[in-house]
């Protein structure tokens, strides 16, 4: 799967698309979500570039982002009342325990994962407010 990830803290040119990383499993507690939209928060330029490693270093590589909605295509007993073919939004971030949300697939903890609305869009033009 194709995933956005670090090799080292830094600007913006420290990331790259990495063609062929192993896609995360799901179980113990991490429901495996296939990624719909994802968002570019203003904390993922800060982990980027370093300003919380002292408190919480990432493993490089390390796929970014936080922000998340897709489907669940994996999920066991133990994820919280989110089942297989769910629509999900919630957080991915490496630092909470996820993979990363800038990925084609990413494990996250069932706990920051929420049922995402039926009539809601994964699309912010397609479906809401907006069109």
């Amino acid at each position: 799967m194709r995933a956005a990830q670090i090799t080292q803290y830094g600007d913006a040119g420290v990331v790259t698309v990495t063609p062929d990383v192993p896609r995360p499993a799901g179980g113990g507690g991490k429901v495996l979500v296939e990624v719909h939209a994802a968002s570019l928060n203003p904390a993922d330029s800060s982990i980027r570039q370093g300003y919380m490693h002292q408190m919480a270093p990432l493993r490089f590589p390390a796929t970014l982002g936080i922000d998340i909605a897709g489907v669940v295509v994996e999920a066991d007993t133990g994820s919280g009342g989110v089942r297989t073919g769910d629509r999900v939004f919630g957080s991915a971030s490496a630092l909470a325990g996820g993979s990363g949300a800038f990925a084609e697939y990413a494990a996250v903890p069932a706990g920051l994962l929420a049922k995402a609305p039926a009539n809601m869009s994964f699309s912010p033009f397609r479906g809401n407010r907006y069109g």
